[in-house]
C-alpha cells in the first residue's frame, strides 16, 4: 500500500524521485529502495505518513478503530509484542511486514474466537443463523 500511495503522491506532484525525497525529509536512495519494496523504519514511516498526510497505520494498509482496541484486549500480552517488533523494526533487526504479519495473525485470531463464541451462543448448530 505505501509504495502506490508513494507512486500517486510523486506523480501527482510531478516530481523526480530526488524531488520528492528532499520534500520527504529523506535519502533518494532510501525512497527508492522503498519503491523497489525494501525495508522501512519508522521514522521514515512517520515522514511519509506527514508527507502524504495519511496515517501511519492507514499507510501501512492497517485498519485502525474498533479492530486496534479489540486485537488490543483480546490477546494477551500483544502490546508488547507489537511494542517490541516497532523497536527492532526501527533498529534495523526486522523487516517492517513483521509488524503485518503479527497483526494479520491477531485479526485472524479475534475473527476465530468470534465465531467460536457465536456458535457456542447458538448450541453449535448452523442452522440457526
Amino acid at each position: 500500500m505505501i509504495v502506490s500511495i508513494l507512486e500517486n503522491r510523486i506523480s501527482e506532484k510531478q516530481l523526480s524521485i530526488r524531488a520528492a525525497a528532499r520534500e520527504i525529509g529523506i535519502a533518494h536512495t532510501t525512497l527508492n529502495r522503498i519503491l523497489d519494496g525494501g525495508n522501512i523504519d519508522l521514522d521514515t514511516i512517520y515522514k511519509i505518513s506527514d508527507w502524504v498526510g495519511i496515517k501511519p497505520s492507514e499507510l501501512l494498509g492497517f485498519n485502525t478503530g474498533d479492530d486496534v482496541s479489540l486485537l488490543v484486549s483480546s490477546i494477551p500480552g500483544l502490546t508488547e509484542i507489537l511494542s517490541e517488533a516497532a523497536e527492532k523494526v526501527n533498529s534495523g533487526e526486522i523487516d517492517i511486514s513483521a509488524l503485518a504479519d503479527i497483526t494479520a495473525y491477531a485479526r485472524f485470531r479475534v475473527r476465530e474466537n468470534y465465531i467460536d463464541r457465536r456458535e457456542k451462543g447458538n448450541g453449535g448448530d448452523h442452522a440457526k443463523d
